[in-house]
């Protein structure tokens, strides 16, 4: 029975020896060994559950509440992606409050070696087009109806537009054009409503892109509204 304890003992301070330099090496160094939970990611989405965050192709599961906690491993480069919904785009990424960018792939980001916690804040926006207002050379003018003068609109909403004639003209025509130059008239559409001083008003409803709006003006004598 000695004996047995005394290889015991023999054979527990050999392997307490042999650790010692390992742990020294791994303090030293800063490798270490990784540790699952250690190291915790919390996501948090503002403004809005407009979009999805992946990790390992897997979407988080946020619920009700716009905040996720995600356990990592120390010492690992941490990926994830922000996929925002349709008519959306990427307002804001920021990882431990500074402003973040894609890396490898679109919507795709890294945090090389996490060795901290760490916050996640992400942020949605809807996504906006420009109406603009092409001024006719001679007879009237075009002016948003309120005449904020703001240009920018977001998916799905809309516009209204005033057609103001000149004295001794009359409005002849509207029409719009998208950014690849096609062409779209609404002499007939049932969103033009006739105002006083011989002025109309135009609405076009869910701008989904970019349009400049036209219009011609004539003499009196050449009305077509």
């Amino acid at each position: 029975m000695f004996f047995k304890r005394l290889k015991c003992l023999i054979f527990s301070a050999i392997l307490f020896i042999t650790l010692i330099p390992v742990q020294g090496l791994a303090e030293e160094t800063n490798i270490g060994f990784p540790r699952w939970g250690k190291i915790l990611v919390e996501f948090i989405v503002a403004d809005g559950m407009n979009g999805k965050i992946q990790v390992d192709s897997t979407d988080l599961d946020f619920g009700d509440s716009p905040k996720y906690t995600y356990p990592t491993l120390s010492g690992m480069d941490f990926v994830f992606k922000v996929i925002p919904n349709a008519n959306y785009h990427i307002k804001e990424v920021l990882i431990n409050g500074v402003p973040a960018t894609p890396t490898n792939a679109p919507n795709e980001y890294t945090i090389h070696s996490i060795s901290r916690n760490t916050m996640v804040q992400v942020s949605f926006e809807i996504d906006k087009y420009t109406v603009d207002l092409v001024q006719p050379s001679e007879g009237g003018s075009i002016t948003f109806n309120g005449g904020n003068g703001n240009n920018s609109f977001e998916h799905g909403s809309s516009a209204t537009m005033t057609f103001s004639p000149h004295p001794g003209y009359r409005l002849n025509k509207i029409f719009y054009t998208e950014d690849d130059g096609t062409k779209h008239d609404v002499d007939n559409d049932s969103n033009i409503h006739a105002l006083p001083h011989n002025a109309f008003s135009w609405t076009i409803s869910n701008i989904d892109r970019n349009i400049k709006v036209h219009a011609e003006f004539s003499t009196n004598t050449n009305n077509s509204f």
